[in-house]
């Protein structure tokens, strides 16, 4: 049978003699798959590359728990409302640990304290981060004490975007 992403699985006939990265018996968490096996991770870091003659699969990897990390870049006040019904949905169903909103442009007025931001309150207090462009609130003629308590300025959106997925964030437009 062949493994699967997140399965478990250990070792039971080693065949590359040379690698001391790996022994019969251990134990790892399947990463990804090619035609001809599985790619995982040693316990010092170094990746490897097992044939699906060498492995038995021993089970899941719970799935109850939380995985990845998201960003959502919201555009305009509509895009920032999808954004958080998104990042409301991912909190119901903890499908994944770390969920932030990155606000540019005019969904940055969703940010506003004279706005109604129950929404935002309430996924701040799950753990939803709300972050807003600098260089926005300059062109829109804002201050930062006009933002909402829960708003974290960024200096460059754009850089704020390609740090978090060098970070493994996945990107999402909204």
């Amino acid at each position: 049978m062949k493994a699967g992403k997140g399965d478990k699985v250990k070792i039971i006939k080693k065949m590359n003699d040379w690698s001391s990265d790996y022994q019969e018996g251990d134990i790892f968490t399947v990463e990804s798959t090619w035609y001809g096996g599985i790619n995982v991770t040693s316990s010092t870091g170094i990746p490897l590359s097992i044939d699906e003659i060498e492995y038995e699969i021993i089970g899941k990897e719970p799935s109850s728990q939380p995985k990845g990390k998201v960003i959502f870049h919201a555009e305009d006040k509509q895009g920032l409302e999808r954004a958080e019904q998104y990042a409301q949905k991912l909190c119901e169903e903890n499908a994944v640990c770390n969920v932030e909103i990155l606000a540019i442009n005019h969904a940055i007025k969703g940010l506003l304290s004279s706005e109604d931001n129950q929404t935002a309150f309430e996924l701040h207090a799950k753990g939803v981060k709300f972050f807003v462009c600098e260089i926005s609130i300059k062109e829109l003629e804002l201050t930062n004490a006009e933002l909402v308590s829960l708003a974290t300025t960024v200096p460059f959106g754009v850089l704020t975007l390609i740090e978090k997925q060098e970070e493994g964030y996945a990107y999402i437009r909204v």
